[in-house]
């Protein structure tokens, strides 16, 4: 439905046309406008808290982190000190050697590389019982639209570095 559809970019700036009904244009939009909208729009990643329970000075948390933007990185930064145990869709991490925490800024890394569509699944155990303050952030290839400017700045010999080109956003939460 809906053909032809087309997207590019015009002047630096997205262009989506879809012709045809308006319930082919719908379901186009849904399919390919709304990822593309997300995208672009950076929104940050979300931590859904599914379940909190405290006792004897221990937290127990199960959370899933989802990127709004599709993004197929997760990043969730906990301060190294809370962490007992931390499982990410029931395997359980082993505790990090020091030198990962110091390069981390004193933070506990856990970073997700095959994100499905619907987010992933992290069980938390933490020292005391109050909230605490995390990162989550997600990361895709390539720059934004926006970065643009960027690219046309480059010189010809430049030669990408470690991923190359990424896109990170990120959000402080407290849960």
């Amino acid at each position: 439905p809906g053909k032809p559809t087309a997207f590019g970019v015009i002047g630096g700036k997205p262009f989506f046309g879809m012709p045809g009904y308006p319930s082919s244009c719908l379901s186009n939009a849904y399919i390919l406008l709304g990822p593309a909208l997300r995208r672009i729009a950076r929104l940050p990643p979300r931590i859904e808290v599914l379940s909190s329970e405290a006792r004897a000075g221990v937290r127990h948390l199960r959370v899933r982190l989802v990127s709004a933007r599709g993004a197929p990185v997760l990043i969730l930064l906990l301060p190294a000190a809370r962490p007992v145990a931390i499982s990410v869709e029931g395997n359980l991490l082993a505790d990090p050697p020091p030198r990962a925490i110091a390069l981390a800024g004193g933070h506990r890394l856990i970073r997700s590389v095959t994100t499905p569509p619907g987010g992933v699944l992290v069980d938390l155990v933490l020292a005391g019982d109050g909230p605490i303050d995390v990162v989550v952030g997600d990361q895709s290839p390539g720059l934004p639209v926006a970065g643009a400017a960027l690219l046309a700045a480059r010189p010809v010999t430049a030669v990408p570095a470690s991923e190359g080109d990424v896109t990170v956003v990120a959000a402080r939460v407290r849960i």
